[in-house]
């Protein structure tokens, strides 16, 4: 059903909140049907089976239009109906026109409602039947097995709430597991992030110790040995400059552990002939180069984030492709996912990472295949 279609059928009719359109017209055609039923049975000239009857009929018809907002008022206002159809108007052939609207309500009854207002509406759905068995000639004997067959449809309703309060449950449940991977990707994130002030921290003192004492150096040699204390400061300038670019990738980067080394694009074969059984198919377009340490850093953790929902075998081969081009470090990973895997959680993971260089990834699954791109700046690496 087309949207828009959609959108006009569940609407409000003249800003209605508590109707449907499609209530609605259910509403006018079983009145429709109980009217023409009623004033083509009676005679005419008798008022049972005059205007006032078609009227009246209206009473157990119309509580069709508000039944999803309202079901215990709609079941309760056609028991009412039904019951002065048959004390008022009197015993006359209805045709059971008014039963269909009786069966609708019942079932909005049953799923609708909380089970003590639904049992009460079970018992006014089993009084309205009653009423309208008593009072239609051609229900004779209908009490029984008419009040059966609503009970079922009340029971069908319970049926359907039952369910949709577990989709409702189980809809909750995974947002709530969302939130929780997204928040433990964010915590693994941070808690690198904190290993990184403290490498920070002793690159800095060591760096400081260096240059205080070539500095100390120059200045004991600044009027003896004018050369030597040109080549300290010379020593000074470039030990500086390497210290604040070292910083700055720091800064961008995450290290494996507080004292071992950080992994690198270099290591990226070594690692996929570890990692799998059936070592992946690595692609490398563009000359490799030596790139900030942050970004070999980060593309290799994506590279090891990627390859864990994939499967390892050996006729369809995972694919890794490095692509370096001036401004930028690309990275795919192509491969089938195991079954029960839930990429999601990698991809976010993946994403703090990329986030890291302000990247961008993207990731396609057709067939049971993930293709994800991830693109690295190397102009923010540096600033």
């Amino acid at each position: 059903m087309p949207v828009k279609v959609k959108e006009w059928v569940w609407g409000a009719p003249l800003g209605q909140r508590a109707l449907t359109r499609l209530d609605t017209l259910l509403a006018l055609l079983v009145s429709v049907a109980a009217v023409i039923a009623v004033s083509g049975n009676g005679n005419h000239s008798d008022p049972k089976g005059g205007v006032f009857a078609c009227v009246a009929v209206l009473l157990m018809t119309v509580p069709v239009a508000w039944r999803r907002a309202h079901p215990l008022g709609a079941v309760a206002t056609m028991a009412v109906g039904a019951l002065f159809n048959a004390i008022v108007i009197g015993t006359f052939v209805r045709c059971g026109g008014a039963l269909p609207a009786l069966i609708l309500v019942t079932y909005s009854v049953g799923a609708r409602l909380q089970l003590r207002p639904a049992v009460a509406g079970a018992v006014l759905t089993v009084v309205a039947v009653v009423a309208q068995a008593h009072s239609d000639p051609q229900l004779k004997g209908f009490s029984v097995g008419g009040s059966v067959f609503l009970l079922a449809m009340w029971g069908v309703g319970r049926l359907v709430r039952s369910r949709e309060g577990m989709v409702a449950v189980l809809r909750s449940r995974t947002d709530a597991l969302h939130e929780q991977r997204d928040r433990t990707a964010k915590l693994a994130v941070e808690a690198d992030r904190a290993r990184v002030a403290e490498s920070l921290d002793g690159l800095v003192g060591e760096r400081i110790g260096k240059l205080a004492a070539q500095a100390a150096v120059a200045s004991a040699a600044i009027d003896s040995e004018p050369e030597a204390a040109r080549e300290s400061l010379a020593a000074i300038e470039q030990e500086g400059r390497r210290t604040l670019t070292d910083m700055r990738q720091l800064v961008g980067a995450l290290y494996e552990t507080a004292d071992g080394p950080q992994p690198s694009l270099k290591d990226l074969d070594g690692f996929l002939r570890r990692a799998l059984a059936n070592p992946a198919q690595l692609t490398v377009d563009g000359d490799r180069c030596s790139l900030p340490a942050g970004v070999e850093l980060s593309a290799f953790r994506i590279v090891e984030r990627l390859l864990e929902p994939l499967e390892d075998r050996a006729d369809e081969r995972v694919q890794v492709t490095l692509r370096y081009e001036p401004d930028a470090l690309e990275v795919a990973v192509r491969g089938r996912v195991r079954t029960g895997c839930d990429l999601q959680t990698t991809l976010v993971t993946a994403r703090e990472w990329v986030s890291l260089h302000a990247g961008t990834l993207e990731s396609q699954l057709r067939s049971g295949v993930s293709q994800t791109k991830v693109r690295l700046p190397l102009v923010t690496a540096h600033a």
